[in-house]
This record gives C-alpha cells, structure tokens and sequence, in this order.
C-alpha cells in the first residue's frame, strides 16, 4: 500500500483535524453508494479508510512515523510466533517440530544483506514454540545470516502471531 498521507494528500505535520477532512472529502467523493460498480473508486475509497484508520490513532500514526509499522499497519520488525496448525497438539494450535521447522522463515529478507546494506536494518525471524514453552517463557538462540547468534527471551504468555521487538539487533 501507498503512504497513507499521500492517499490523502496531507504532510506528515497534518493535524487530527486535517486528517479527518481530507479523509470525509475523499470518501464523499469516492463512496460506493454514489459509484456503484465502478471498482477504480471503489478502491480508492478502500485505499482512503484504511490511510485514515491508521493515521487517525495517536499509537498507529506515532508507530507508523517513526518506522515500526508499515501502511497496512503491520509490524516491520521484530520476531512473530505464528500459530502453525490449528487442531494439532491437543487442540491448542501450535505444531510440534524439529530444529529444521522452528526456523522455517529464518532470514527472510537477510540473504540479500550484503553490499549497500543499510546498518541495523529490520529483520525478521518467525519462530514457532509449543504451547507449553509459550505459557512458561522460554529463551531460544537464534543464529543470524551475519554468523552472530542471539539469545531471545520469550516471556511467558506470549501469544499467537505476537511480535517482540529487539532494539539494536538488525543487520
């Protein structure tokens, strides 16, 4: 998705209310009601609520201004602990697996780190833990594409999907 203050053509100094007039204008003139069928205003309008969702909440838009998120409001960096099969183990989602499974999307995005990478760029690393690991706390070491190796905590209670955030630990 474009930057949510182009779509709704403000500077990033805009204030609560510049946002909240640029979006009702948008709207007005892009809604489906008064387009039906014409599917280029229907996304438009789409493209203008979702800009406004996020930069109408103080946390989003603060998260979103100082880099943490991206337009769709996604997290760009940190460790996600995504739910693996729903079912499995008990009927509690997660997945048991080897050393080869936990790391499955190791790196993303860090193997074309090289020439022209920028220092302490975001990286993201999914690991999957069972059940019980997620309500006790575990501490996992993660190996980088760099060769260097991190000791992550994992707090007890940690939830599906739930991204924790290492400050100083990019490339």
């Amino acid at each position: 998705m474009r930057d949510p203050y182009d779509i709704l053509g403000l500077g990033r100094a805009a204030s609560d209310d510049d946002v909240k007039r640029a979006y009702r204008k948008i709207a007005k003139e892009t809604h489906p009601d008064m387009h039906p069928g014409n599917a280029v205003m229907e996304q438009r309008f789409k493209e203008a609520t979702t800009a406004y969702d996020l930069l109408s909440d103080k946390e989003k838009r603060g998260q979103y201004d100082r880099g943490e998120i991206d337009a769709e409001g996604k997290p760009k960096g940190g460790f996600a602990f995504n739910q693996a099969n729903p079912g499995s183990a008990g009927g509690f989602g997660f997945r048991g697996a080897g050393m080869e499974d936990i790391f499955s999307d190791l790196f993303r995005g860090a193997r074309r780190a090289g020439v022209g990478q920028i220092p302490g760029a975001d990286v993201r690393y999914t690991v999957r833990i069972d059940f019980l690991a997620s309500a006790k706390g575990v501490r996992r070491q993660i190996s980088r594409h760099d060769g260097k190796s991190l000791n992550v905590n994992i707090p007890a209670g940690t939830e599906n999907g739930q991204t924790l955030r290492l400050k100083g630990q990019g490339l």
